[in-house]
């Protein structure tokens, strides 16, 4: 199956939230093909959606083990790790990506959730700053900061 095709099948199985259809294509496929990324990220992904995070992040991990600038693996693996508290590999994560691209929204948002669940919260707003420098309008760090500061004002109150 060409990567086209697989890709465009996986955002439909996505759409439908079929989710455990896509850890079989994927399985099926990696069955002689066990380092694709594309498959090992949709994969990823589909596991994440059903909160299997421990295992998402080992699909993940074996992209990252061929390839440590992966950006769509370091992504996912960090929001994986926030959804698992381990905020501070998270932030690793994040960090990675932003070596490669130091204004990576998405990076610089996860980064802000984790230093915001660490009670880091001038750390958190100074990552969703540098967004707002080049993005303005972004809808997600608004409500990031949004949280953070009442994250903060529970602590202060």
């Amino acid at each position: 199956m060409e990567n086209e095709s697989f890709e465009i099948e996986c955002d439909e199985l996505l759409k439908l939230q079929e989710y455990e259809k896509i850890i079989v294509l994927c399985d099926n496929i990696l069955k002689s093909d066990s380092q694709n990324s594309i498959v090992l990220i949709n994969k990823g992904y589909a596991l994440a959606f059903l909160e299997q995070f421990e295992s998402a992040i080992t699909c993940y991990d074996e992209i990252l083990k061929r390839d440590l600038n992966n950006s769509n693996a370091l992504h996912a693996k960090s929001l994986a790790l926030n959804r698992l508290g381990k905020y501070e590999h998270a932030i690793e994560c994040s960090d990675n990506i932003l070596r490669l691209d130091n204004g990576n929204i998405h990076a610089l948002n996860n980064k802000g959730f984790a230093l915001g669940r660490m009670g880091r919260y001038d750390e958190a707003i100074e990552c969703c700053n540098i967004v707002l420098k080049t993005k303005s309008d972004d809808k997600d760090t608004l409500e990031l900061i949004k949280w953070i500061n009442e994250e903060s004002n529970k602590i202060k109150n």
